[in-house]
């Protein structure tokens, strides 16, 4: 934004800076963008200007509480107050000096910064960041590089830093305000600080010349007027300075006229010819007076046509907040800009308290606009005009530069409930013959869009629209279609269709970027039976607050968010999206780009028809409320979650898969994400996930489980992605007896935090699909454990050479005094378990443990690999395990549960030699529970079962 008053500079000129008297002086007040501490006694902004810390020798002591300290990673600027404008020389640096402990602090000094200067008129109060590239700040030093403290408890500071200008000539600044926007500060951790800072001051300038304002401004030609102040009351020849400089540095690249010898207290103007059009300038100007060359306050303005744009009529009982548009040349546009306007017409009065009569654009912005909402008067019943204009001075006008709108009184307004005919021959919904109703739909009205346009041309909205209820393609075998463009705010207060409000109809909807579409109703996509809808949406949508968004309803719909935004916004327990709702229907949406879903209450995707979610790029689907996201949630549903990139998460909620019915996730990159997930949620439900390298499905931070196959049946199939459970939860495999688990594939299963475990009642197979791929399962703590008893093929395998690996850190097999005490581990279950019963589980029993035994890894591999050594002639396994054992034992005893189906009279078991190649026959005794035991002295070789030939097994019970 540009004001009257911003700051001066004067150039020295003819006079040696040395000769000036300068006092130096503090702040009163000092404010910036954070503070580590938040109290008086703390490291904050007023302990630089306060002098505590600060000896009359001007040396700083280094303790921590006598200066500023950032945030971490948030000291962008430091703003001063001098109290009054003064006319500024030289700024003396303290930088941050704390050492203790013996602990230097001090490279959390400033290194590196950008000081800039404003007058009184700012009005800075640290409310907000200073907007150094709005023009309200001249830019006194660039890129300054100091040093760090040193610090002793004696610091006398850095030098002084003279104000400069680009060739080195020292120069006067006046202001009031010192900033300094940090650039680099010297901490790696990302603090910074400031122990003191003084400010010189000039106490002998006789002359000050004031920017009064900008005149008559035309696309040629603008008139500057000011007033000389001379301390002896003598006059001053005044020049001034112009150009197209945004940084305006004073006498360089600019044009200087001679406005004469002026009076001291006299107002004086100058008008200059010959500016080029469509261009920002910059004016100033300068006196030669006394002992130096004191410049006023540059003024902005711009040579082109600033144009208003007001909205359409409106009634004053509306709730849709309206916009006032305006409008700059792009060749106007490189820096911010403040306008200013005003208000005229018989609602001038109802509407001042909003528009306040001042707009900015902001750098390399062409249109910007004010907001306000209809106000409903208690006065006459009759319809009122509010004119807006913009003020002179600041640009160029004409008749553009003026709009009004009629607001209209409640008592004018009726319900027409028009529908669209085209008969005007446009496109254009404010064509008022372009309805039936040959009036422009206005807010109690029901629209419907069903036929005289196309997907390829559709109707066009555009403004501040408010109707009633929307219905696009709502009668049988009708075609409807909407366009919002951008910039476009159109409410359905009670809601909006498209596609079959009442019967079959096709219905498009294009929500173009920077439009929205919002409603305090419900907002359907394929309403009926055999209706269908299609959608693109770049800009904003949104359903009333506890009203629902529906993809398909009774009928098809397929919507593309490219870049844009939907919103269902949560009352109390309502507020759903659905993809699918009724049996029969589909609902597809797509998100591209950095689109972004906020889902609400729940999102069911596939409740009784089809539905689909489809996730690209940088693109985010959240539901964050109680219920989460669920996949085929009735009998008849099918739910499907396609996750190229991007993410999707439920928050603090569940993620469900395969209710009631079937859900599908399909995960090629991104993360899915909830607080529970539940693959095979309910009873008769089928859940299928599948994980990619690059993607990742993940259960929340806190004690919520990742169930395969809860009630109904699960799949996890991992194909080179990540699955990771949360902290003190579990990955469960089967949770219940009437369910079926499966975790297949390869890649990484993890846990966040110790306390997590894997409790497998399915299957757990590691399974290459034919190339040698590892399926990594690891826990922080070992919980390896069924909970439902095994006596058939549920287990841990390995297939098409995969290798499964379970890794446990934290086993803790302590050596006792009583170095004959025996210390047991199982892998796959729990030490507790007298009898191992999931398929390819082992209980390793160590004696005379003489290193304590701290980690533990065992790794069962398809015996098709190549890793596995060949078993002699006629030999083929049906398991084989090795073991990773850190620690020191006499021997030991190894139980394995095998895979009874391939081996159903028993097995031979196999240990590898020291050699890596060839094996040695083991004589195993054969248990009751398809379990074999052996005993060796190094229990970290590899060992491989073979199924016994008929009538050689023994099995002792």
């Amino acid at each position: 934004m540009y004001k009257v008053g911003v700051a001066l500079t004067t150039l020295l000129a003819g006079t040696a800076f040395a000769d000036l008297a300068t006092t130096r002086i503090a702040p009163v007040a000092a404010w910036a963008e954070s503070s580590q501490d938040t109290t008086a006694e703390g490291r904050v902004p007023s302990k630089v200007i306060d002098g505590s810390g600060l000896n009359e020798s001007g040396e700083h002591d280094n303790t921590q509480n006598t200066g500023w300290m950032s945030a971490q990673n948030k000291y962008g600027w430091f703003v001063m107050d001098l109290g009054a404008d003064r006319d500024i020389a030289a700024v003396k640096i303290w930088n941050f000096n704390w050492v203790n402990n013996k602990t230097h602090y001090e490279d959390r000094g400033v290194r590196q910064f950008d000081m800039f200067i404003a007058p009184s008129s700012l009005g800075f109060d640290g409310t907000r960041a200073p907007e150094f590239s709005s023009g309200d700040w001249i830019l006194a030093l660039e890129d300054q590089v100091i040093a760090l403290a040193d610090g002793s408890n004696s610091y006398a500071g850095i030098a002084p830093l003279s104000i400069t200008n680009s060739t080195g000539e020292a120069r006067i600044v006046s202001g009031r305000y010192v900033a300094l926007r940090i650039d680099a500060g010297g901490d790696s951790d990302g603090y910074c600080g400031l122990a003191e800072v003084r400010v010189d001051v000039v106490s002998d300038v006789n002359a000050h010349v004031a920017m009064e304002g900008v005149s008559s401004v035309t696309s040629s030609s603008a008139t500057f007027s000011g007033v000389v102040t001379t301390a002896d009351a003598s006059s001053a020849e005044v020049f001034l300075a112009y150009g197209e400089s945004n940084r305006f540095v004073l006498g360089e690249g600019m044009t200087v006229v001679s406005c004469g010898q002026q009076n001291s207290g006299e107002s004086f103007s100058k008008t200059v010819e010959g500016l080029d059009a469509d261009k920002a300038y910059y004016g100033a100007f300068y006196t030669g007076s006394g002992s130096g060359t004191m410049w006023s306050a540059p003024k902005k303005f711009i040579t082109g046509v600033i144009s208003v744009r007001m909205p359409r009529d409106f009634c004053e009982a509306e709730n849709l907040k309206r916009h006032i548009f305006f409008t700059r040349p792009a060749s106007c546009a490189a820096e911010s800009l403040e306008i200013a306007y005003a208000l005229s017409g018989d609602a001038a009065a109802d509407y001042a308290a909003q528009l306040t009569g001042t707009a900015v654009f902001a750098a390399g912005v062409t249109e910007t606009s004010v907001e306000f909402a209809p106000v409903k008067d208690a006065g006459i019943a009759a319809d009122k005009t509010l004119t807006v204009s913009i003020k002179p001075g600041i640009c160029a006008t004409d008749s553009t530069s003026t709009g009004s709108v009629t607001i209209l009184d409640e008592s004018s307004v009726a319900a027409a409930n028009p529908s669209w005919t085209g008969s005007a021959g446009t496109m254009d919904w404010d064509a008022a013959g372009n309805w039936s109703s040959r009036e422009v739909p206005n807010y109690l009205d029901t629209v419907t869009i069903d036929g005289n346009c196309s997907a390829a041309d559709p109707v066009v909205a555009s403004g501040d629209v408010a109707v009633n209820v929307l219905r696009v393609g709502a009668s049988a075998g009708s075609i409807g279609a909407l366009r919002l463009t951008e910039g476009t705010a159109f409410q359905a207060a009670s809601g909006a269709t498209v596609g079959g409000s009442e019967s079959t109809g096709t219905g498009y909807l294009y929500v173009d970027g920077g439009a929205t579409l919002s409603s305090s109703g419900a907002l359907t996509f394929g309403y009926s039976a055999g209706s269908t809808a299609y959608g693109t949406i770049a800009g904003a949508v949104s359903a009333g607050s506890g009203k629902d968004i529906l993809f398909g309803s009774s009928g098809s719909a397929e919507v593309t968010v490219n870049g844009g935004k939907v919103t269902v916004n949560i009352s109390g327990q309502s507020g759903a999206m659905y993809l699918g709702r009724y049996q029969g229907s589909s609902g597809k949406l797509v998100l591209n780009g950095s689109s972004a879903v906020e889902a609400g209450y729940t999102t069911r995707i596939g409740q009784e028809g089809y539905g689909e979610l489809v996730v690209n790029d940088t693109a985010t689907f959240h539901n964050g409320a109680k219920y989460g996201i669920t996949l085929g949630y009735g009998s008849t549903g099918y739910g499907k979650i396609i996750l190229n990139s991007g993410k999707v998460t439920a928050g603090t909620c569940d993620g469900r898969i395969g209710a009631s019915g079937k859900g599908e996730v399909f995960i090629y990159g991104g993360e899915f994400n909830s607080r529970g997930v539940a693959i095979g949620y309910g009873t008769g439900g089928t859940g299928y996930v599948e994980v990619h390298e690059g993607g990742t499905i993940s259960s929340g931070t806190t004690s919520y489980h990742f169930y395969v196959g809860q009630n109904g049946n699960g799949t996890l199939f991992m194909k080179g992605g990540r699955a990771k459970y949360s902290k003190s939860g579990s990955l469960e495999i089967r949770v219940n007896s009437g369910a079926s688990g499966l975790l297949t594939g390869w890649g990484e299963v993890s846990a966040s935090d110790t306390g997590a475990e894997i409790v497998n009642n399915g299957i757990v197979r590691a399974d290459g699909l034919g190339e040698e791929r590892t399926l990594n399962i690891s826990t922080p703590k070992y919980y390896y454990k069924n909970t439902i008893e095994n006596d058939g093929t549920n287990g841990w395998y390995a297939v098409n050479k995969g290798l499964l690996s379970l890794k446990a850190t934290g086993v803790s097999l302590d050596v006792t005094d009583d170095t004959t005490t025996t210390r047991s581990h199982t892998w796959g279950e729990l030490p507790e378990d007298d009898v191992i019963d999931l398929v390819n589980s082992v209980r390793l029993v160590f004696t005379n443990v003489t290193t304590k035994i701290s980690a533990l890894t065992g790794k069962l591999y398809a015996p098709d690999r190549s890793d596995v050594p060949a078993l002699p002639s006629g030999k083929e396994a049906v398991g084989v395990w090795k073991f990773d054992i850190n620690g020191a034992y006499e021997s030991a005893t190894v139980e394995f549960r095998y895979d009874h189906v391939k081996a159903p009279r028993g097995v031979q078991m196999y240990q590898l030699n020291a050699d890596g190649t060839t094996w040695t026959r083991l004589e195993p005794t054969l248990l009751e529970g398809y379990r074999a035991k052996v005993a060796v002295t190094d229990a970290s070789r590899m060992f491989a079962a073979v199924a016994a030939k008929s009538g050689m097994s023994v099995i002792v019970r």
